[in-house]
């Protein structure tokens, strides 16, 4: 008898299928690419592209890459679903203030026939006793309705965590969208400098052609060493080599500008300048007021404000898991019998129950006091993020008004250097003035050019983080922000020499 039971046995475990290696029957992706081929998700759905091929030509305003960069940008579709779902959330959490209905019914039929047998132990008396098949059909149902009747603020508590996690998740997706904006706004601008410097080197470039010819010149008239035109080469090829840099720094930032907004590499588009004229961006009040706005505009501080509460009602929580919990319940239960027919029975019961957690071996009193110490990190927390908000406010404004202040000078300092290199000029085809002279100058204005130029990149470029920095990225987002219709500034200079 043993001896069939270890055969019974074998069967049985050779029958059972072996543990399963996904490295040993290669079924685990060996390539990303292999990994997308076997993909499936639940839920896919692309929305239609709010632009068309059309809107992809001509020059493109930063507006437009703004409004691109918000619906292409992965984050932003995903902070967005995140809120949503969050809001579904809440929506679920406020379940337990109403009462809670269920049912329950089955229809079972019975048919008894056959040889009723006894047993003895593990022998079969063959020896029985024949009985009339019978059969019965029966209904039952169950009703019952039960409501939460005190619980000691656990119910508030999870109602208050859900609605907290949905503020945290709407402001996380306020942050992430201007976030997207700034990724933006920062390759715009750094676009905009190189295709600024770009600009600058060719007109390097030609003021240095202009010195190589009046190194020529002289040299031809005897007036000049051989010396004077290889130093004005040597410039012409120095600044060549600038430029072609720049052109190169200046492409690899367009494509820098596609790819945050989410846009192919290979975009057939430009993307228009900032004004020649910058305007007067004039702040409302002084430091201290900016850093009360950003106080109430930053959305990363709702987040932090928002994780404090949610540990606050995970304190709740706690509590109300220690204390009774009062449930008042209806049931109401009917036994139909249909074949044979029997009279039904019906069963009404009204009940209370009270569960009280005596003893959890001190589970809930060290949970409180691990959510305490939790409230306390994340009030520490809060802290953290208001001083590096401050920081970046305080740098944002200071590296804002300094561009702004320096502009004008900038721009002086460029007109300058251009009436100071044509007089070299002129001073040197009279015999006043040596070629170094004149490549000093144009040494000054190539650099006043460039310094222009990242004055510019950096005005625009503050702005940008100051807006971010305070959290309100367009006029209509607070009253830290004005942009009168006027001139930056007006340089008195009158050049009227002619090289």
């Amino acid at each position: 008898m043993k001896f069939v039971k270890y055969i019974v046995l074998v069967v049985l475990l050779s029958s059972c299928e072996p543990f399963y290696d996904p490295v040993r029957y290669q079924d685990v992706p060996t390539s990303p690419g292999s990994a997308w081929d076997k993909k499936s998700f639940v839920v896919k759905k692309t929305a239609e592209n709010p632009y068309d091929v059309s809107d992809l030509s001509g020059s493109m305003p930063l507006s437009r890459l703004l409004d691109m960069a918000l619906y292409n940008n992965p984050s932003t579709r995903a902070s967005w679903n995140a809120a949503r779902a969050s809001a579904y959330a809440y929506r679920a959490s406020l379940s337990p203030y109403y009462p809670s209905i269920e049912y329950s019914g089955d229809l079972s039929a019975q048919l008894n026939k056959g040889t009723s047998y006894a047993n003895s132990g593990d022998a079969v008396i063959s020896s029985g006793t024949t009985i009339a098949s019978t059969s019965s059909v029966n209904q039952f149902n169950d009703l019952s309705l039960t409501y939460l009747l005190l619980d000691f603020g656990g119910r508030n508590a999870t109602a208050e965590l859900a609605l907290q996690t949905l503020y945290a998740s709407n402001w996380q997706h306020n942050f992430t969208m201007q976030q997207v904006m700034l990724s933006v706004l920062t390759a715009y601008t750094s676009y905009i400098g190189n295709k600024a410097l770009v600009a600058a080197y060719e007109e390097d470039l030609k003021d240095v052609e202009v010195a190589l010819k009046a190194a020529k010149v002289m040299h031809v008239n005897g007036l000049a060493t051989l010396n004077d035109v290889l130093l004005a080469q040597s410039n012409l090829e120095q600044t060549r080599t600038n430029l072609i840099q720049a052109q190169g720094a200046e492409k690899t930032s367009l494509l820098e500008v596609f790819i945050a907004v989410g846009l192919p590499a290979d975009t057939n588009i430009s993307v228009e300048d900032l004004p020649q004229k910058l305007p007067v961006i004039e702040i409302a009040g002084d430091i201290s007021s900016l850093l009360e706005l950003a106080k109430q505009k930053r959305p990363d501080l709702g987040v932090a404000i928002a994780a404090i509460k949610q540990q606050e009602a995970q304190l709740a929580i706690s509590y109300s898991s220690g204390m009774p919990i009062l449930t008042g319940s209806l049931n109401w239960n009917q036994i139909r019998f249909i074949s044979p027919s029997r009279p039904s029975g019906i069963t009404e019961v009204a009940s209370l129950e009270l569960s009280f957690p005596i003893f959890q071996g001190f589970y809930y009193m060290n949970q409180q006091r691990q959510l305490r110490a939790q409230i306390e990190e994340a009030l520490a927390n809060l802290d953290v993020q208001v001083a590096m908000v401050s920081t970046q406010v305080v740098t944002s404004y200071y590296s804002f008004t300094s561009a702004e202040a320096a502009l004008p000078s900038a721009e002086a300092a460029v007109e300058y250097s251009k009436r100071a290199f044509r007089g070299y000029v002129l001073q040197y085809k009279t015999g006043s003035a040596s070629i170094l002279d004149v490549l000093n100058a144009l040494t000054a204005l190539s650099n006043a050019r460039a310094q222009e130029v990242v004055t510019r990149t950096q005005w625009a470029a503050s702005l940008a983080n100051l807006a971010f920095a305070v959290g309100a990225l367009d006029d209509t987002g607070g009253v830290w922000k004005k942009a009168p219709p006027k001139e930056l500034y007006e340089l008195p200079i009158r050049d009227d020499d002619e090289a």
